[in-house]
C-alpha cells in the first residue's frame, strides 16, 4: 500500500505518512486511531515492539523490534 493510498484512508496527507513511517514524528492518539483504523487493525497491533526508555534529564527513546505478524488492510480475510 502507499502512503498516498494509507493517507486517503486515514484522511491524513501522505507526507504525514511518511514523516511517521520515518519516526520523524510520533502520532497523537487521534493519528493512531485512524491509521489503525484503516489498517482494520487494533492501535495494540500498530504499537506491538515499540519499547519506550525514559531518560533522565535527556530525553527518552523509542525503540521498534520486527513484527510478528504482517499487517492486515481493510478488506483482507
Amino acid at each position: 500500500m502507499s502512503q498516498e493510498e494509507l493517507g486517503k484512508l486515514a484522511s491524513l496527507h501522505r507526507t504525514e505518512i511518511g514523516l511517521l513511517e520515518r519516526g520523524g514524528r510520533i502520532p497523537r492518539i487521534d493519528t493512531l486511531m485512524k491509521l489503525a483504523d484503516s489498517l482494520a487493525v487494533s492501535p495494540m497491533e500498530l504499537l506491538e515492539g515499540i519499547h519506550w526508555t525514559p531518560g533522565n534529564s535527556a530525553a527518552g527513546a523509542f525503540s521498534v523490534s520486527e513484527p510478528a505478524l504482517p499487517h492486515r488492510r481493510r478488506g483482507d480475510c
